[in-house]
């Protein structure tokens, strides 16, 4: 079985390393991955990551629209629009040349693969899963994705019911697969054996209070509060140090830099470590005391899973379906989005209270064991399966 799977973007998000985590499992079950992202000039990206495990990655011309705040926001949707039948019509190329057998696109707006997919008489699997857009245009979108899509993966009950209403268990082309985690990458035991060495490099030592954001820079992330809540924290313990992984895209560049100011204007350039893009998530992890994710929209983000397989405690915020992967004061604080107040809050309570802190860790240890990895590639191996003919063999 060959797979054309496409994402949005050209960075490491959690989509992205769900992709390539589940594609090197079905390798082993005869499943042929190819892979396809937009063209990007970066180093540390999707491509090169997905190449250096192995994987055939396309570039493609593929630009996406743009929110409509500014002149040039305008513009550049007005860009994207004119070359949506030049985007449609490489991947239309690409699908041939492969001769794929179904093509699985990432995203609600992911509709430029799909439509080629549909022109070329291959099946669609169309996996839905951020909580970010308007209703409006979730409508507008659900018209295209039903009729094109072969089956239909969504991340979470609440999500389903999101893009395609209360109704949507009744839906036979229908799939909830959460996201994944792999207890064998996120395994606290292995992490320690780096400990001194990061904490080292990192200019930290066991004296200090480590919460750890894992979250590509973005307005949608949150970071602002986070930053904001910090004060208060640091009046609690001097010796809280904050990490920030992620990558900054390059249409991020301008709130990375307000970030940066806002950092300085609060004399937070001691405390707070912006580290980038990093492939040491497990070790990063492994140092830090807790998990925060200030997040104002989210699917189901796989560093939560993440944490709560490291046995670390989580502070979250209630949007996506968030609620469905930690549960609220039994492995972390979910709270609400946009208020530094409460993230202050809940991370000097788990500071202050080691015991909670461990119990927390301890309780996401059991509850992650249904996100496994193992179990997502079996759902998707299914729905791959139903999707050619329930009888398709690999």
């Amino acid at each position: 079985m060959k797979v054309l799977n496409v994402v949005m973007q050209n960075y490491l998000g959690g989509p992205q390393i769900r992709v390539i985590s589940v594609a090197e499992k079905l390798k082993k079950e005869g499943v042929n991955t190819i892979l396809a992202c937009p063209s990007s000039s970066g180093n540390d990206n999707f491509t090169s990551y997905a190449q250096r495990e192995g994987f055939l990655v396309n570039e493609i011309f593929f630009p996406g629209p743009s929110n409509f705040n500014s002149v040039k926001s305008i513009i550049k949707n007005i860009f994207w629009i004119v070359t949506i039948p030049l985007t449609v019509f490489q991947f239309t190329r690409l699908i041939r040349r492969e001769n794929v057998d179904l093509v699985h696109v990432n995203g609600v707006l992911n509709f430029q693969p799909a439509l080629a997919a549909y022109l070329s008489r291959k099946k669609v699997v169309w996996h839905l899963m951020s909580s970010l857009y308007p209703s409006f245009l979730i409508s507008m979108m659900m018209i295209l994705v039903k009729p094109v899509a072969e089956e239909i993966i969504v991340i979470a009950p609440s999500l389903g019911e999101y893009y395609l209403g209360e109704g949507f268990k009744s839906r036979s082309n229908v799939q909830v697969i959460y996201e994944p985690v792999d207890p064998d990458k996120f395994n606290l035991n292995q992490a320690l054996f780096k400990k001194e060495h990061l904490l080292t490099e990192l200019g930290l030592n066991n004296s200090h209070f480590i919460g750890v954001c894992v979250a590509n820079i973005n307005p949608v992330k949150g970071h602002r509060y986070l930053i904001e809540a910090l004060p208060r924290v640091l009046e609690n313990n001097p010796n809280f140090k904050l990490l920030l992984v992620g990558d900054v895209p390059s249409t991020q560049k301008e709130y990375y830099l307000q970030l940066v100011e806002l950092l300085e204007k609060l004399n937070l350039k001691d405390n707070i470590y912006f580290l980038g893009s990093r492939e040491d998530i497990p070790s990063i992890l492994g140092i830090s005391n807790l998990l925060i994710l200030p997040s104002i929209a989210e699917g189901t983000p796989l560093v939560i899973l993440e944490a709560m397989c490291m046995g670390k405690a989580v502070i979250a915020t209630d949007v996506g379906a968030i609620k469905e992967q930690m549960i609220d004061h039994k492995t972390g604080f979910i709270i609400p989005p946009q208020d530094p107040v409460a993230l202050s809050e809940s991370i000097i309570r788990l500071m202050e209270d080691e015991t909670l802190r461990k119990k927390m860790g301890e309780n996401g240890l059991k509850e992650v064991q249904k996100f496994y990895l193992d179990k997502c590639v079996r759902a998707h191996l299914e729905t791959y399966k139903k999707a050619l003919n329930i009888n398709y063999e690999i």
